[in-house]
């Protein structure tokens, strides 16, 4: 039997394949012409099954035993491909965080699929923890200078994830740090197009504004969105001011670690001369010089 759902085959860093089913996400239930099979659609920002470690693609699409899907996306580990490979792997983990300590449930529905997360574990990146919190500052400032509403859920996922970040930092390696930074500066830069548009956009209305008069609200907005501006280029200011810090903090400890590496490090002492000799004389007694023996060196 099969059922239609859309799933990926991706191979990882590690040359292990995996297997993703995307969450499904149910049509017009109401409609009396409704076929789960093919009015569904599928959210590809979440997993709804996977199964992680296999050796072969084909392994990989075996760990499936559920209904037929159809057909399987596939991609294999390549520099053309490093970013959604990324994006999936990063899928995963928090598939795998999400069911840590269950196992798949075995739950039959909508063709016959089971739902959970097999396989070896896998873990969020520090560079994908970051991904995820820049982008819901920048939905929230996007609001922000439009005079909008602040979208509280973006506020809370990024103070729960600055908090994570805050804690994988000081466990970070050298390359994963460069990375953050990175992703720290695109960031900033980001929000200052941001912030320049929104700006020019401003200006522009106001112009428009002036001509052709407005009433209070509008002006009340785009008081609203001046400050939002300024606020933004302040965050802007602040977040550089952290990135130096960090990165000042960081040479600091390494230099640290580093001077108390070379402390622990002795010079040998020297190998100073004991014992005897052990060879015989002329007359056959064993020789009492030192083991540095002027006689027999």
């Amino acid at each position: 039997m099969s059922f239609h759902h859309e799933n990926v085959i991706w191979q990882s860093p590690d040359m292990t394949w995996n297997l993703g089913f995307y969450e499904r996400i149910p049509g017009n239930t109401t409609d009396p012409d409704y076929d789960a099979e093919w009015d569904d659609d599928f959210d590809h920002n979440a997993f709804q099954f996977v199964s992680t470690g296999h050796p072969t693609s084909e392994a990989a699409r075996r760990s499936w035993k559920g209904s037929n899907p159809g057909s399987s996306w596939e991609v294999p580990y390549c520099d053309a491909k490093a970013d959604e490979i990324e994006r999936l792997e990063d899928l995963t983990a928090k598939k795998c965080e999400a069911e840590k300590g269950r196992k798949p449930d075995g739950t039959i529905y909508l063709g016959g699929r089971t739902v959970g997360y097999q396989g070896p574990p896998k873990s969020r990146t520090l560079k994908s923890v970051k991904r995820e919190r820049d982008a819901a500052v920048e939905a929230w400032a996007s609001d922000h200078v439009r005079g909008y509403i602040q979208n509280l859920h973006n506020i809370d996922t990024r103070t729960a994830l600055d908090a994570r970040i805050e804690k994988m930092l000081p466990q970070a390696t050298d390359a994963d740090r460069d990375a953050y930074e990175a992703e720290d500066a695109a960031h900033r830069q980001r929000l200052l197009k941001l912030v320049e548009s929104a700006e020019l956009d401003r200006v522009k209305q106001a112009q428009h504004n002036r001509r052709f008069g407005f009433s209070r609200s509008v002006g009340e907005r785009m008081g609203r969105q001046r400050r939002a501006e300024e606020e933004i280029r302040e965050l802007i200011t602040a977040s550089e001011a952290s990135a130096r810090k960090r990165q000042k903090q960081h040479k600091k400890s390494k230099k640290s670690a580093e001077s108390s590496r070379s402390s622990r490090v002795k010079a040998r002492p020297a190998v100073k001369s004991t014992g005897f000799c052990g060879k015989r004389t002329r007359s056959g007694a064993p020789c009492r010089n030192s083991s540095n023996c002027p006689v027999h060196g």
